[in-house]
């Protein structure tokens, strides 16, 4: 069994300095357009949020693709969520003696609610920023997928595709970053949690297929883990996930497994150790030597910081894992080559704040 995958964080910054692309719905359609003659097998793609993302590449990928998507347009609001709408209720109207509707209406302004309507609210007004795709209806902008995962699989490769399971992380082994104090200076920071918190996911999507030459089942696991670095909860959130891939493998059975995805983290984070244990191969061992690894560095223009945050040019928050799950198989190392794409070396150029990351596998 042979077969081709594409692991890449597709969206990037619409502001970038990149002034041939001047918005991000025209950059992903570029991108779409290169991802699409790679014909490739199998594509993971995270931070698909916005709805026009996702319609661009199912556009231009056409029918040969089944695009599995998490689809979690709702946030389940965790009980955290709701302590600055209880807290400014209590200082207006028992602190400040205000009116019981005015404590009401502060009180909703800062709730999840009121923040998922502007959200909404921004969503249906893009077009008034920067140009999306006319087929993308009016109410259908106001749809936002808050984990963003979705998973594409070749028909002309595979059969019986399906999507096993979403899993957004719960609300505690989500594990965003804290600022350190509460200083002003920190407000937009506690901001940016809030929001974080109450709405974006990290999770991971699971999705199977059977390959139609070898009839083997590949299960392939998308993740995008929560930043920071370092950060404990990732290594909690890793765990859950080859927990998620083991219930799998013993109840339905599947011959290999991908996971791949944005982890975060540089390769020296502990999250990886039980991956390593767990008997998976890192797709940079079949890199050429001399090549570059990193796919979220400062070598990338459009990353918007200095890249401090990502440690040294070489470093690298994207991955993708295999093994092989039969007990008869066994991952044949030397017919597998992995490559970082979309970067400073790929023809297509560079069109996302990480570069993608293709590898073949073959499995006997």
């Amino acid at each position: 069994m042979h077969f081709r995958v594409l692991d890449l964080n597709i969206y990037g910054e619409p502001n970038a300095s990149d002034d041939s692309k001047s918005s991000m719905a025209e950059r992903l359609t570029e991108l779409a357009c290169s991802v699409a003659t790679k014909n490739l097998d199998v594509m993971a793609f995270q931070e698909m949020y916005l709805p026009y993302s996702r319609k661009i590449f199912q556009k231009k990928l056409g029918n040969q693709y089944e695009m599995i998507g998490a689809n979690h347009f709702f946030p389940s609001v965790p009980a955290l969520s709701c302590v600055p709408s209880l807290l400014a209720y209590a200082i207006v109207r028992y602190l400040l003696e205000g009116s019981m509707l005015f404590s009401v209406g502060l009180s909703f302004a800062v709730s999840p609610l009121a923040l998922l309507v502007l959200f909404k609210v921004l969503s249906l007004c893009l077009p008034l920023v920067f140009p999306i795709p006319s087929d993308i209806g009016f109410l259908e902008r106001a749809r936002l997928d808050f984990m963003g995962t979705a998973i594409c699989f070749n028909r002309d490769i595979w059969s019986d595709i399906k999507r096993v399971s979403v899993n957004p992380f719960s609300d505690s082994m989500r594990g965003y970053p804290r600022p350190s104090s509460l200083s002003l200076k920190n407000l937009g920071v506690w901001l940016l949690l809030f929001v974080q918190h109450t709405f974006f996911r990290p999770g991971f999507l699971m999705g199977v297929a059977t390959h139609k030459d070898s009839n083997k089942r590949v299960l392939v696991v998308n993740a995008h883990l929560v930043l920071g670095y370092p950060n404990p909860k990732r290594t909690v959130q890793v765990k859950r996930v080859l927990e998620e891939i083991t219930a799998y493998s013993v109840s339905e059975g599947a011959d290999c497994v991908v996971l791949c995805g944005d982890f975060n983290a540089p390769p020296q984070d502990t999250c990886f150790d039980a991956i390593r244990t767990a008997g998976y191969m890192d797709s940079t061992t079949w890199v050429p030597k001399g090549q570059n690894v990193c796919t979220q560095c400062c070598k990338n223009p459009l990353v918007t910081d200095d890249g401090e945050e990502f440690g040294s040019e070489e470093s690298r928050i994207d991955y993708v894992f295999v093994r092989g799950l039969g007990k008869r198989n066994r991952l044949m190392t030397e017919l597998m080559s992995a490559k970082t794409v979309f970067d400073f070396a790929d023809k297509d150029g560079i069109m996302s704040d990480h570069f993608g990351i293709e590898l073949d596998v073959a499995i006997s």
